[in-house]
């Protein structure tokens, strides 16, 4: 492992932050593009399934330092929600046979019961997350026509259909936060935030706005979003919530087009790469990462002037 300390005087540049303190980091990344793909945390490591064309059946695990592949998984995993229930990850809809449903339990992949979506295409470029002890798939899109208000939860054996969304939604992002289910924003529902109590879905407060994005909460009781796509092409911004109101927190300096998913790993957020991430500005040498894991949470050290910060492992 390589160890960079950076100093960077802010002074001389004029420049002081206050408050927010978080700053969003570099770590290991990978030689291959993933991007809209299911992130999820199992047993104290980091999983990531699928990617673009020719990647779709990819597994690749991060234990906080190294990454290894995984078991393929039984199909095409691409523009689809992905959580964890009772030590196992779920799949739900992926890509080109939106009735598929796959589990993963650290070492075997296994065909779980179809959602109850209806229809032959199923519901894709949904998300998910795991709510009250049951996996929620939010949203969607027929594969034909039209997107779609559809909830289903998965109690680890059977599926029901619960409260719709208000409004048809696709490729929001969906994260569980104090005690309630949030979907935020969406293609076409760029500013909306829905939120679930379990029996109702109501209207939260809006934000800024983005297409799909990741989201996630982190160890400092905050809903944070990174922008992972818009119809104008800003891809760098993040905003926190706290509950009540939406902050604009500290972006990424690098574009993260079809960001899908964000997890909370060891307290802190880490969202993954998106398409074409690195094109504009990794090294030119072929060992360095196409696609980046980010992390945001690392505090960063002010003394007279100075912002001191330690990455390990940047760019292997």
């Amino acid at each position: 492992m390589r160890c960079f300390l950076i100093i960077t005087f802010i002074g001389l540049l004029g420049r002081c932050y206050a408050g927010d303190t978080n700053e969003w980091i570099e770590v290991r990344g990978l030689r291959v593009n993933c991007w809209c793909s299911p992130m999820a945390v199992l047993r104290g490591k980091i999983y990531i399934a699928g990617g673009p064309d020719g990647a779709r059946t990819n597994l690749f695990v991060f234990d906080g330092t190294n990454w290894s592949q995984g078991p393929k998984p039984p199909g095409n995993v691409q523009w689809c929600g992905g959580a964890v229930l009772n030590n196992k990850i779920y799949i739900s809809s992926p890509w080109d046979n939106h009735t598929n449903f796959w589990s993963f339990d650290e070492t075997n992949w296994a065909w779980e019961p179809a959602a109850p979506n209806g229809g032959q295409q199923g519901i894709g470029q949904n998300n998910a997350a795991v709510f009250n002890g049951a996996y929620y798939q939010v949203g969607g899109h027929d594969g034909v026509t039209d997107e779609r208000t559809n909830v289903y939860k998965f109690n680890g054996t059977s599926w029901a259909e619960v409260m719709g969304l208000p409004v048809k939604t696709r490729m929001s992002a969906v994260a569980v936060f104090r005690d309630r289910l949030y979907s935020v924003g969406g293609y076409n529902q760029k500013t909306n935030v829905y939120v679930y109590d379990g029996t109702n879905w109501t209207w939260g407060p809006a934000f800024p706005g983005g297409d799909n994005g990741g989201l996630a909460t982190n160890n400092e009781d905050r809903l944070i979003f990174i922008q992972g796509n818009d119809s104008v092409g800003t891809w760098t911004n993040v905003y926190s919530f706290d509950g009540t109101n939406w902050t604009t927190a500290r972006g990424t300096a690098h574009s993260r087009r079809a960001l899908w998913s964000a997890v909370n790993f060891n307290g802190k957020v880490y969202a993954i790469g998106g398409y074409c991430t690195n094109v504009e500005y990794r090294l030119p040498d072929a060992a360095s990462p196409i696609t980046a894991l980010y992390l945001y949470g690392v505090k960063i050290s002010k003394l007279c002037g100075v912002t001191i910060n330690k990455l390990c492992g940047r760019g292997q």
